[in-house]
């Protein structure tokens, strides 16, 4: 890749952040985290217990929290000072007084851990939420600390936010009656608002022990205004839960939350645009290109204001996560503007770009000196002051030394620490602003400064690329190819499979112990991938790993994701060709396009799905053939790149002659294949005989909305292109011979897509083709799928039932109800309900007649009345008459049966009735009359067990007790 090395290049400023996400690292014993403690503080603790048993913790902090240099202070703040009086503009930053009251805050009483426990045990009860979600929320926004603000507004353990425009803490006053700065200040009041917010945000759904019900109020409870940043926050305090964890706080006692059974639920973000279109221009990729485009519209200042780029800045977030950082970043409803370059997070590395590096960052807040923002480029990376583990996490030093050594590199500065401000170099927050943050020790910024000056070489490793993704009807094994790659140094390969369908978690399927370097293919079934799948997994990706040294492999930018079906028999053969192998508007290095085809597709019918590059068609490697229907996509390719070869096309000639389907979307191909003055690309008859289309002239991007042609299948259809990247050539086509031209331009007259059903060249077998003039991935996934429906349909491609929702649901009783509703069914004989404990291997428990035909469709329900305790998978299938079976979907959900052994003795009784339970299942217990009255409620502990219950003053008659928690219960007594 071609960079652009700017005029004026001088000097990098190192910033360093961490956050509570670093679940990722190394498991440290009970001792090894308390001399963590001991090894960063040495103030004394004092304990101090009060009347009701709660005990606080107290230790003096200054010495952690102080600046190196007292001196250098005062110096800079009188310089600051000096600036602001002779009237300099003043350019904002994050780091204000935020900081500053880090040492007021942390040298109060806390709270100990036995004590916050029982703060969030008796709020969860007080409210009806699950404590285990209050737990992962502390750990995650605060190591169960009382800190705050965040430069981002928010507030204590629970990390609460109140600005102008979110109003966390003002919704919690109305709520609970509590004080504001009581929520602010107090941990108990934090928490118990963050359980208020919790039970609120759920809106008024039933309690339920599954916590994934949960997910959508734990989002609004991470009170982030970026919807992408809201999930990624929500889902990390889940793997809280799920893998569990166990840190160690300031005041030397161990904070440990057991590994639960979790299932985090699939989130369908609302599509959010990466790219933003500046007059013609579209402003995507990344100027890192391991980084992930989340560029801001708002919160910097356009152009460098006529400085060059001469520091580093590495700045570290000492409060609050990577999530909120990126989310009050992109706020663009905010008055007081702030942001950063790059965010590093701490448990993996991931670097997010917000801000350009040919703009300049509001992140010095140096009064009267905005050079500072025009001339440096600014890190953060997610550290929490309050655990201290962060610190040191590897993956988050690695990324930043490989960050800070691409930017120094491409502007020549110089790769060590600054003398005095003004040289080129890098900078800590400090050394800028003075603030009570904690800084790099010695050691760290040693370690730091080793790596980004080449103390450690970090090699380059380019990405594999994938050849294809393929499957076996009726297997869940995946097959996978990859070309080699060359370094002298590679280790081996990674495969990755995602957790879901908005790709936002990864899982390691095989590393380089088995991908080795003399590897480019691998067939493997789910048990032997080194994190086993609860659920199918379909989309992949690859890496390359390379040895350096003694110090720690390094890993490439991941390749392109590719997908496959699992476990279906029936239903048409589809194969996904990836074509695209230009990066023009598109500025990534890799693309999902072909898994976002594949969601499409299996979205709106049942098929048997592989995915393989334009390369394996030619190489006879992977047989058109062999399918019913092929997607091809080509992207932005133009005349400097050649869209299809002598090979490719005689390929596609054959696969249509006898019968095939074919749908073909990419720009330029019409401009290079039915022009003659295109040259060798140049071939009418392949254009008119087999695309059936003519090309008429180039586009523009004035082009789009594309919208389905009055009277054909594709009418009511609008396709936004450039949501992903610029559709900056889209060809204008015309139907040939009996081909119907299905999709207009914006701009009169103009086509960009035709259909054709019919024969082929000297075929007999009816085949068709529906051919665009532009790339569809430029589209947001919902219209491509949209798009797709109709496609499937004018390809005779539909499914037998057409589901508009499946759900299941733990009732009162122990039973598990599964409800589902079609909207259109096709000869279906029944349902056939399967049950799983492992994900794998199912078993029938239970059939459900249906109607036959219907094009309005019906709603069905069937009861398990003998779930497993624990992990339940659930899956739902449609049979047709002919016998031919459709897999609609699997639902998981944990049961746990044990949430009902409730004794009640003497029953009857004629004074005291004794109740035993399981622990934490329930939070209260009311004793009602026949007629709805409440008589008396007993509030339970999470750690209660029993209790008993008086009747002394009650007559004779029948009464109700109504156990309140998750699954509320309620059991019968009678008193004589």
């Amino acid at each position: 890749m071609i960079r652009k090395i700017p005029s004026i290049l001088k000097t990098i400023v190192l910033v360093f952040t961490v956050s509570c996400s670093a679940m990722a690292q190394v498991k440290r014993t009970n001792e090894d985290l308390i001399k963590l403690v001991d090894k960063n503080l040495s103030s004394p603790i004092k304990k101090s217990v009060y009347g009701n048993g709660d005990v606080f913790l107290q230790r003096n902090m200054n010495d952690f929290l102080s600046n190196t240099d007292r001196n250098r202070k005062a110096a800079i703040e009188k310089q600051n000072e000096s600036a602001k009086l002779q009237g300099v503009v003043i350019e904002y930053d994050h780091g204000g007084e935020d900081h500053e009251h880090l040492a007021d805050i942390l040298n109060r009483p806390h709270p100990s851990v036995a004590t916050t426990e029982k703060y969030i045990d008796d709020a969860a009860a007080e409210f009806r939420v699950p404590a285990i979600l209050l737990k992962a929320a502390a750990q995650v926004q605060s190591n169960w600390a009382q800190t705050g603000p965040s430069f981002y507004g928010s507030y204590g353990m629970m990390g609460l936010i109140e600005t102008d425009n979110i109003k966390q803490i003002t919704l919690a006053e109305s709520l609970t009656n509590l004080r504001a700065d009581d929520i602010k200040n107090q941990a108990k009041a934090n928490i118990r608002a963050a359980a208020a917010l919790l039970a609120y945000y759920q809106k008024g759904k039933p309690t339920s022990n599954d916590l994934a019900d949960w997910f959508e109020a734990t989002r609004e409870l991470t009170g982030l205004s970026n919807e992408e940043m809201k999930t990624s926050l929500a889902t990390s305090f889940y793997k809280v839960i799920k893998n569990g964890s166990k840190t160690v706080s300031l005041w030397r006692e161990i904070i440990q939350i057991d590994a639960k059974s979790v299932v985090i639920p699939e989130y369908k973000n609302t599509a959010e645009k990466k790219n933003e279109r500046v007059g013609n221009v579209i402003q995507s990729g990344t100027d890192y290109p391991s980084a992930i485009n989340r560029m801001t519209t708002c919160n910097y200042g356009s152009g460098r204001n006529g400085y060059g780029i001469d520091y580093y800045f590495v700045h570290y977030m000492a409060t609050g996560t990577y999530a909120g950082a990126i989310s009050w970043f992109s706020d663009c409803s905010r008055s007081s503007p702030s942001s950063a370059n790059y965010c590093i997070r701490n448990s993996d590395g991931e670097i997010s770009q917000v801000v350009r590096e040919s703009d300049r960052a509001y992140a010095q807040g140096v009064t009267g000196q905005p050079q500072w923002n025009g001339a440096g480029i600014s890190t953060e990376h997610e550290v929490l002051v309050t655990n201290l583990e962060m610190w040191d996490s590897e993956p988050m030093l690695v990324a930043a030394a490989n960050l800070a050594i691409d930017v120094c590199n491409r502007n020549n500065i110089p790769r060590v620490r600054r003398g005095v401000n003004g040289d080129r170099g890098i900078y800590g927050h400090s050394d800028v602003k003075a603030t009570d943050c904690p800084n790099l020790t010695t050691a760290r910024w040693t370690n730091l400064l080793n790596r980004i000056a080449g103390g450690i070489v970090i090699p380059s490793v380019s990405l594999p690329t994938l050849h294809y993704i393929t499957g076996t009807a009726g297997s869940d094994v995946v097959n996978v190819a990859w070309k080699a790659n060359t370094e002298p140094t590679l280790k081996g390969y990674r495969l990755y499979y995602a957790l879901d369908d908005e790709f936002s978690g990864w899982a390691l399927a095989a590393n380089e112990s088995t991908l080795t370097a003399a590897t480019t293919s691998v067939s493997l079934n789910p048990s032997q991938f080194l994190v086993v799948p609860t659920t199918s997994a379909v989309h992949f990706k690859l890496t390359a790993v390379v040895t350096n040294g003694v110090n720690p492999d390094v890993e490439s930018v991941p390749s392109d994701v590719y997908s496959r079906t699992v476990n279906i028999t029936a239903g048409p053969r589809v194969l996904i060709v990836d074509a695209f192998d230009r990066v023009n508007d598109y500025k990534s290095r890799s693309h999902n396009f072909a898994a976002v085809y594949f969601n499409t597709l299996k979205d709106n019918a049942t098929m048997r799905i592989n995915s393989a590059a334009d390369e394996m068609i030619d190489a006879g490697t992977i047989l058109l053939s062999d399918y019913d229907m092929v997607l091809w996509f080509s992207g932005d390719d133009s005349s400097a790149d050649k869209v299809f070869n002598g090979t490719n096309k005689a390929k596609v000639k054959t696969f249509l002659d006898n019968g095939g389907k074919l749908l073909i979307t990419g720009s330029e191909i019409a401009y290079n294949l039915g022009r003659s003055t295109s040259a060798a690309e140049y071939d009418i008859n392949f254009m008119n005989n087999y695309l059936k289309a003519t090309y008429v002239s180039d586009g523009t991007t004035t082009d789009t909305p594309v919208s389905g042609r009055t009277g054909t299948l594709f009418e009511g259809l609008t396709l936004d292109l450039g949501e992903n990247y610029l559709a900056r050539f889209p060809d204008n086509i015309s139907p040939i011979g009996t081909a119907t031209a299905i999709l207009n331009y914006n701009t009169a007259g103009r086509f960009g897509g035709i259909a054709y059903k019919g024969t082929f060249g000297l075929g007999t077998t009816p085949g068709g083709i529906i051919y665009l003039g532009f790339p569809l991935e430029t589209a947001p996934q919902e219209q491509i799928t949209a798009f797709m429906a109709k496609a499937l349909t004018y390809f005779e491609v539909t499914l037998p039932v057409a589901l508009l929702s499946y759900n299941v649901a733990l009732q009162n009783t122990g039973v598990v109800k599964l409800q589902w509703q079609t909207t259109s069914e096709t000869d279906n004989k029944e349902f056939i309900i399967s049950r799983s404990v492992d994900g794998q291997q199912f078993n029938v428990v239970g059939k459900v007649a249906s109607f036959g035909n219907t094009t309005t469709g019906n709603n069905y329900v069937f009861n398990d009345k003998k779930p497993v305790n624990g992990i339940n998978y659930y899956r739902l299938e449609q049979q047709d008459f002919d016998g031919k079976t459709t897999d609609l979907g699997v639902r998981v959900l944990n049961v746990s049966l044990t949430d009902h052994k409730v004794e009640i003795y003497p029953n009857p009784t004629q004074d005291i009735v004794n109740v035993a339970f399981v622990a934490g299942i329930y939070h209260q217990i009311q004793l009602i009359d026949i007629n709805g009255k409440i008589l008396k409620q007993i509030s339970l502990g999470s750690s209660t067990t029993q209790t008993t219950i008086s009747l002394n003053n009650l007559t004779s008659g029948t009464y109700l007790l109504k156990f309140n928690g998750d699954i509320p219960l309620v059991k019968r007594i009678l008193k004589n």
